[in-house]
Protein backbone atom coordinates (compact mmCIF):
# COMPACT_ATOMS: atom_id res chain seq x y z
CA UNK A 1 0.00 0.00 0.00
CA UNK A 2 2.86 2.23 1.06
CA UNK A 3 3.64 2.66 -3.12
CA UNK A 4 -0.15 3.26 -4.18
CA UNK A 5 0.82 7.25 -4.29
CA UNK A 6 4.14 6.62 -5.44
CA UNK A 7 5.72 6.25 -9.27
CA UNK A 8 6.13 2.50 -9.07
CA UNK A 9 4.34 -0.66 -9.25
CA UNK A 10 1.82 -1.61 -6.76
CA UNK A 11 -0.02 -4.57 -8.22
CA UNK A 12 -3.10 -2.58 -9.73
CA UNK A 13 -4.03 -2.47 -13.10
CA UNK A 14 -1.82 0.50 -14.60
CA UNK A 15 -2.74 2.14 -17.97
CA UNK A 16 -0.45 1.03 -20.79
CA UNK A 17 0.87 4.09 -22.71
CA UNK A 18 3.53 5.85 -25.54
CA UNK A 19 6.79 6.95 -24.01
CA UNK A 20 4.97 10.41 -25.16
CA UNK A 21 2.85 10.19 -21.90
CA UNK A 22 6.21 11.21 -19.57
CA UNK A 23 6.21 14.73 -21.45
CA UNK A 24 2.67 15.03 -21.13
CA UNK A 25 2.60 14.14 -17.53
CA UNK A 26 5.21 16.60 -16.83
CA UNK A 27 3.59 19.39 -18.06
CA UNK A 28 0.24 18.76 -16.48
CA UNK A 29 1.97 18.61 -13.08
CA UNK A 30 4.05 22.17 -14.04
CA UNK A 31 0.75 23.15 -15.42
CA UNK A 32 -1.69 21.93 -11.57
CA UNK A 33 1.47 23.05 -9.49
CA UNK A 34 1.65 26.54 -11.40
CA UNK A 35 -2.14 26.76 -10.98
CA UNK A 36 -2.66 25.98 -7.63
CA UNK A 37 0.21 27.85 -6.42
CA UNK A 38 -1.18 31.09 -7.63
CA UNK A 39 -4.76 30.25 -6.81
CA UNK A 40 -4.60 28.70 -3.18
CA UNK A 41 -4.55 31.42 -1.17
CA UNK A 42 -7.26 33.45 -3.06
CA UNK A 43 -10.64 34.15 -1.62
CA UNK A 44 -12.55 30.92 -3.67
CA UNK A 45 -14.79 28.67 -2.08
CA UNK A 46 -13.46 26.22 -3.89
CA UNK A 47 -10.90 24.73 -6.34
CA UNK A 48 -12.09 21.60 -7.27
CA UNK A 49 -10.21 18.77 -9.99
CA UNK A 50 -12.56 16.65 -12.30
CA UNK A 51 -10.81 14.09 -14.80
CA UNK A 52 -13.50 12.82 -16.63
CA UNK A 53 -10.97 9.82 -18.10
CA UNK A 54 -9.25 9.26 -14.94
CA UNK A 55 -8.21 5.24 -15.84
CA UNK A 56 -6.48 3.33 -12.81
CA UNK A 57 -4.46 6.39 -11.59
CA UNK A 58 -1.06 5.15 -12.98
CA UNK A 59 0.78 4.71 -16.22
CA UNK A 60 3.36 1.61 -17.72
CA UNK A 61 5.61 2.36 -20.29
CA UNK A 62 6.33 -0.46 -21.70
CA UNK A 63 9.46 0.99 -23.71
CA UNK A 64 11.08 2.62 -21.13
CA UNK A 65 10.12 0.02 -18.40
CA UNK A 66 8.43 3.12 -15.92
CA UNK A 67 5.70 3.90 -14.39
CA UNK A 68 4.20 6.96 -13.80
CA UNK A 69 1.34 9.03 -11.60
CA UNK A 70 -1.57 9.08 -14.27
CA UNK A 71 -3.48 12.74 -14.21
CA UNK A 72 -5.87 12.28 -10.95
CA UNK A 73 -2.66 11.19 -8.22
CA UNK A 74 -0.73 14.19 -9.54
CA UNK A 75 -3.48 16.07 -9.07
CA UNK A 76 -4.08 14.40 -5.17
CA UNK A 77 -0.40 14.00 -4.47
CA UNK A 78 0.30 18.09 -5.17
CA UNK A 79 2.10 20.30 -2.90
CA UNK A 80 -1.58 22.43 -2.71
CA UNK A 81 -4.17 20.01 -2.45
CA UNK A 82 -7.67 20.32 -4.11
CA UNK A 83 -11.01 21.39 -2.45
CA UNK A 84 -12.57 18.00 -4.37
CA UNK A 85 -11.76 15.82 -6.97
CA UNK A 86 -14.14 14.23 -9.09
CA UNK A 87 -12.80 11.35 -11.11
CA UNK A 88 -14.97 9.32 -13.69
CA UNK A 89 -13.90 6.35 -15.69
CA UNK A 90 -15.96 3.84 -17.59
CA UNK A 91 -14.51 1.10 -16.39
CA UNK A 92 -15.12 -0.37 -12.88
CA UNK A 93 -11.62 -1.95 -13.45
CA UNK A 94 -10.24 1.00 -13.47
CA UNK A 95 -11.92 2.99 -10.69
CA UNK A 96 -12.02 0.29 -8.23
CA UNK A 97 -7.67 0.29 -8.73
CA UNK A 98 -7.88 4.50 -8.51
CA UNK A 99 -9.72 4.25 -5.41
CA UNK A 100 -7.61 1.52 -3.83
CA UNK A 101 -4.62 4.46 -4.49
CA UNK A 102 -6.46 7.07 -3.16
CA UNK A 103 -7.65 5.19 0.09
CA UNK A 104 -4.23 6.43 1.58
CA UNK A 105 -4.23 9.81 1.05
CA UNK A 106 -4.19 11.57 3.77
CA UNK A 107 -7.17 13.55 1.77
CA UNK A 108 -8.92 10.83 0.84
CA UNK A 109 -12.53 11.79 2.06
CA UNK A 110 -12.52 14.81 -0.40
CA UNK A 111 -12.47 12.14 -3.25
CA UNK A 112 -15.71 10.94 -5.37
CA UNK A 113 -15.12 7.87 -8.10
CA UNK A 114 -17.99 7.53 -10.90
CA UNK A 115 -18.25 4.84 -13.02
CA UNK A 116 -19.69 5.67 -16.63
CA UNK A 117 -19.51 7.58 -19.61
CA UNK A 118 -18.46 10.85 -18.63
CA UNK A 119 -20.90 12.42 -21.05
CA UNK A 120 -23.68 11.32 -18.52
CA UNK A 121 -22.14 11.28 -15.39
CA UNK A 122 -20.35 14.80 -15.76
CA UNK A 123 -24.25 16.04 -15.16
CA UNK A 124 -24.78 13.75 -11.55
CA UNK A 125 -21.15 16.09 -10.36
CA UNK A 126 -22.35 19.22 -8.09
CA UNK A 127 -22.82 21.80 -10.32
CA UNK A 128 -20.51 23.91 -7.91
CA UNK A 129 -17.78 21.34 -8.88
CA UNK A 130 -18.09 22.63 -12.65
CA UNK A 131 -19.59 25.71 -12.26
CA UNK A 132 -17.08 28.67 -11.95
CA UNK A 133 -13.59 29.75 -12.45
CA UNK A 134 -11.72 27.11 -14.08
CA UNK A 135 -8.72 25.87 -16.05
CA UNK A 136 -9.07 23.20 -18.58
CA UNK A 137 -5.68 20.90 -18.90
CA UNK A 138 -6.19 18.14 -21.89
CA UNK A 139 -4.47 14.86 -21.34
CA UNK A 140 -5.22 11.38 -22.27
CA UNK A 141 -3.29 7.81 -23.50
CA UNK A 142 -3.13 7.09 -26.96
CA UNK A 143 -2.42 9.27 -29.67
CA UNK A 144 -1.71 12.75 -29.38
CA UNK A 145 -4.90 13.59 -31.25
CA UNK A 146 -7.23 11.63 -28.33
CA UNK A 147 -7.71 14.49 -26.12
CA UNK A 148 -10.08 13.67 -23.10
CA UNK A 149 -10.66 16.53 -20.59
CA UNK A 150 -9.08 17.44 -17.11
CA UNK A 151 -10.48 19.72 -15.77
CA UNK A 152 -9.28 22.14 -12.90
CA UNK A 153 -12.46 24.04 -11.67
CA UNK A 154 -12.27 27.09 -9.01
CA UNK A 155 -15.56 27.84 -7.55
CA UNK A 156 -15.26 31.95 -6.24
CA UNK A 157 -16.65 33.33 -3.24
CA UNK A 158 -19.89 35.48 -4.20
CA UNK A 159 -18.34 38.67 -3.59
CA UNK A 160 -15.66 37.33 -6.37
CA UNK A 161 -18.85 36.67 -8.76
CA UNK A 162 -20.12 39.91 -7.62
CA UNK A 163 -16.89 41.50 -9.29
CA UNK A 164 -16.46 39.75 -12.70
CA UNK A 165 -20.49 39.95 -13.01
CA UNK A 166 -19.30 44.14 -13.11
CA UNK A 167 -16.33 43.50 -15.14
CA UNK A 168 -18.60 41.22 -17.52
CA UNK A 169 -16.71 38.61 -17.05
Amino acid sequence: MESYLKSQGDGLLMRESGPWVIEKLDYLKRYIDIFLTSMHSKPWRAINYTDLFSGPGKCYVPETKTVHLGSPLLALTTRHPFTRYFFVDLGDENINALQKRCSISPIHDRVQCFIGDSNLVVTDIEGSAVDGLGLIAYMRQGSYKEIPVVVVTADPSDETKSKLDQLGV
